[in-house]
C-alpha cells in the first residue's frame, strides 16, 4: 500500500485533491499530511509484526491474555486532516484483523475515494474498507446506530460528538472520540525566544488554525510579554501573513478557511473579540480585503482569506478565550506564577492538548503533569 502511494503520480493526486477540497496549501501535503499518513500505515504494519502475547501467574495457574479482532469498526474523519487522519483510523484497525465503515467529511471527500483506489489496486480483499459519501444524518448516524458495527472512532466537533455518544453508549459500543479543543501555550521567562516564537506560530497558525489541538490561547509570563510579543508579532508577519495565498503554490504557508459557512464563524469571532476589548497586535484582514492581494486580476478576491491575527488586551475568561473558534485567531494572556498559569489553562471545558515552553526540566515536568490535557508538548 505505502509503495502504492509514494508513486508520483499518486501522491501528486493525493495532495492536489485535498489543496482542491478544503485548501491546504499543498507544500503541507507533501511535508506533513502525506508523510504522515505513509507513516501511521508502517507504523502499525511494524506494531503488529511485533505483537507479542501477554500472560501473567496466578497462585495456581497461568493467565493469556488474547487479543482477537472485534469485527467492523466505524471509522468518521473530519474535513481537516482528511487524508491523515482517514489513515491513522484505518490503519490499526485493518492490521488487527477488523473490517471497516468509513465515513469522510463531505466537505473533504475525495482523497478517501482516491485511497480506495489505492486498495482496490493493492488486492486488498472487497468488503475490508468500505467507504461511504454523504452527511452525517444520512450517512454517518447509521453507521453509529447499526448493530452490525461493534466500535466506532470519531474525530470531530463536541456537539456531534455528544451526539454519537447517546447512539453508541445504550448499545455498549466501544467508543473512541477526538473533539475539540481550546489549548493553551505557555511561555515562561526561561524559555529560548527563537525557538519559542516559531513554535507558538505554527501551533496557532498551522492549516489556518483549523486543527483540533491548535495552541489558541498564549498564556505568556508577565515579564517577559513587553519584549516577546514584539517578535512573536514581527515573526508572524514576515512568514505566515506574507504567504496568505494559493493552496496549489508551493510557496504559500496559509490557505483559505474550508467554507463559507466556516468563515462566518471564524469572522463573527474577530468580530466579538473587538467587543469584548481585543486589540489586534497583527492581522485582522479577512475576505475581500486581503484577498485583493492575491493573484493576479482579482483572481481570488472572494475566497475565504484570513490573516492570522494575534489579539491583546482580552479578560482570560472571555468568550474568545474559552470558545474554540478553530481558526487563525490566538489570544493572548499574562501570568504572573505557576499556578496562576494551570489556572487559565485549566479553566476551560476542553482537555485536548497544550504546550509549554521553559529551559527548565523540573518545572516542564511539573507543570506538565498539572495540566488538564490528554497530550502536552
Amino acid at each position: 500500500m505505502v509503495v502504492e502511494m509514494l508513486k508520483p503520480d499518486n501522491l501528486d493526486a493525493l495532495a492536489r485533491a485535498e489543496s482542491n477540497d478544503m485548501g491546504k496549501p499543498i507544500a503541507m501535503m507533501k511535508t506533513l499530511d502525506i508523510p504522515g499518513a505513509i507513516e501511521q500505515l508502517q507504523t502499525m504494519s511494524r506494531m503488529i509484526q511485533s505483537e507479542t502475547t501477554g500472560y501473567f501467574q496466578m497462585n495456581d495457574a497461568v493467565g493469556i491474555e488474547h487479543r482477537n479482532p472485534i469485527g467492523i469498526v466505524g471509522l468518521i474523519s473530519p474535513w481537516n486532516f482528511p487524508l491523515l487522519i482517514f489513515c491513522t483510523k484505518i490503519a490499526p484497525a485493518i492490521v488487527c484483523g477488523n473490517c471497516c465503515v468509513c465515513k469522510p467529511s463531505e466537505l473533504s471527500p475525495t482523497t478517501a475515494y482516491l485511497m480506495g483506489k489505492i486498495f482496490q489496486k493493492i488486492g486488498l480483499p472487497p468488503g475490508v474498507v468500505n467507504i461511504v459519501h454523504g452527511y452525517g444524518p444520512s450517512a454517518g448516524e447509521p453507521i453509529v446506530s447499526s448493530k452490525e458495527v461493534t466500535a466506532i472512532s470519531f474525530t470531530g466537533g463536541s456537539v456531534t460528538g455528544s451526539r454519537i455518544s447517546s447512539i453508541a453508549a445504550p448499545k455498549l459500543k466501544k467508543l473512541q472520540l477526538e473533539l475539540g479543543g481550546k489549548n493553551a501555550s505557555i511561555v515562561f521567562n526561561d524559555c529560548y525566544f527563537d525557538e519559542t516564537i516559531e513554535g507558538i506560530a505554527f501551533a496557532a497558525f498551522c492549516n489556518t488554525g483549523q486543527v483540533c489541538c491548535s495552541g489558541s490561547r498564549l498564556l505568556i509570563q508577565r515579564d517577559v510579554a513587553k519584549t516577546f510579543l514584539p517578535k512573536l508579532k514581527d515573526y508572524v508577519t514576515s512568514t505566515y501573513s506574507k504567504n496568505v495565498g494559493d493552496p496549489l503554490n508551493p510557496n504559500t504557508m496559509l490557505g483559505p478557511l474550508v467554507s463559507k459557512t466556516h468563515f462566518k464563524k471564524v469572522k463573527g469571532y474577530l468580530e466579538l473579540a473587538q467587543k469584548e476589548g481585543g486589540r489586534f497586535l497583527c492581522g485582522g484582514r479577512y475576505g475581500k480585503e486581503l484577498g485583493k492581494y492575491i493573484g493576479s486580476n482579482n483572481k481570488f478576491i472572494d475566497g475565504c482569506w484570513f490573516e492570522p491575527t494575534i489579539v491583546v488586551g482580552l479578560d482570560n475568561k472571555c468568550r474568545c478565550a474559552m470558545e474554540e473558534i478553530f481558526g487563525p485567531i490566538l489570544t493572548v494572556h499574562l501570568f504572573d506564577t505557576e499556578e496562576e498559569a494551570l489556572q487559565i489553562a485549566n479553566q476551560v471545558e476542553y482537555g485536548l492538548a497544550a504546550n509549554l515552553w521553559t529551559s527548565d526540566i523540573r518545572r516542564g515536568q511539573r507543570v506538565a503533569r498539572e495540566l488538564e490535557a490528554g497530550s502536552v508538548w
